[in-house]
């Protein structure tokens, strides 16, 4: 699946494991944490698979006359966004 990150400390913390500003910073097994869920949407053949996952709250998402889906964080956050 494609994966796009809204915001570039999510894409920063995922591919470098750290963030570059001092606004945003986690704990190590947040970041474990957060990894594996991305690597989860990455091997996901459909969007079907992930419906097992139940940490990752499925909406779908209208926005424009577009679909997308949305995997939410506990607390609200955006987790990703699949296009």
């Amino acid at each position: 699946m494609e994966i796009t990150f809204e915001k570039e400390y999510l894409s920063g913390l995922y591919y470098k494991g750290k963030t570059s500003d001092k606004k945003h910073r986690f704990q190590p097994e947040v970041i474990k944490s957060y990894k594996l869920r991305i690597e989860a949407l990455e091997s996901a053949d459909c969007i079907e698979d992930l419906f097992q996952i139940n940490t990752l709250h499925y909406e779908a998402v209208v926005r424009e006359s577009l679909w997308s889906n949305r995997f939410r964080q506990l607390g609200g956050g955006d987790l990703s966004r699949l296009v």
